[in-house]
């Protein structure tokens, strides 16, 4: 019979610390639920850094066309539906937008957000924006969760 756990001897088991295991890849409780917390938080931070690249690219997207353009809506859509690629990444843009919209209320009410319409308003600034922001407090309101849980 081959023997699927790794070789320890009791002297390795004894000298491990609680958040060990003798089994490779077993954790405590309290260890996993430690990592995952990091893990969000960092998820939420990177939301967060997303939102923001996202608000300064399409900040200096519509600078540049106001630049050019002016503010000039018949220019705009012209140059939104200008070829059949463009036309297909526009609707697909706004088709996601729709089901951000319509997701929104729903999650944020599951995940105790009272004051989802921010977020909406924000979407103005782009999808781009609007949906990692959201998920940035979407991950702590997780966070938050799991802490009291734990309590």
């Amino acid at each position: 019979m081959v023997d699927l756990l790794p070789a320890t001897n009791e002297r390795q088991v004894w000298e491990m610390t609680s958040s060990e295991s003798a089994v490779p890849g077993l954790r405590s409780d309290a260890t996993n639920r430690a990592g995952e917390a990091a893990r969000s938080g960092r998820r939420a931070l990177a939301f967060l850094a997303l939102a923001v690249v996202g608000l300064v690219g399409q900040v200096v997207l519509f600078g540049v066309f106001l630049a050019d353009a002016g503010l000039d809506p018949g220019e705009f859509a012209d140059q939104a539906f200008s070829s059949t690629i463009a036309a297909l990444a526009f609707a697909d843009l706004v088709m996601c937008a729709v089901v951000f919209l319509a997701w929104l209320p729903g999650e944020a009410a599951r995940m105790g957000i009272r004051r989802w319409w921010p977020f909406a308003v924000a979407a103005l600034g782009g999808l781009c924006f609007a949906l990692p922001l959201f998920l940035s407090l979407r991950e702590r309101r997780q966070m938050e969760g799991a802490a009291r849980a734990r309590e």
